[in-house]
């Protein structure tokens, strides 16, 4: 998500990414507390999906 805001900036990108990390910031310790397995597919689920976005980037 930062590297879209990077790439690009504008006010509905902004507004996005402060949503996205204003819902982690939230969402982070209610599952820390229900199912911490549930943090490491979430995670793990995040970075495969960012590698190519981000590979792409440093090219």
């Amino acid at each position: 998500m930062s590297l879209l805001l990077l790439r690009r900036p504008s006010s509905v990108r902004v507004l996005l990414h402060a949503a996205c990390v204003l819902y982690i910031l939230v969402a982070l310790p209610l599952m820390l507390n229900y199912s911490p397995l549930l943090v490491l597919v979430v995670s793990g689920a995040a970075l495969v999906a960012g590698l190519p976005e981000a590979t792409a980037v440093g090219r």
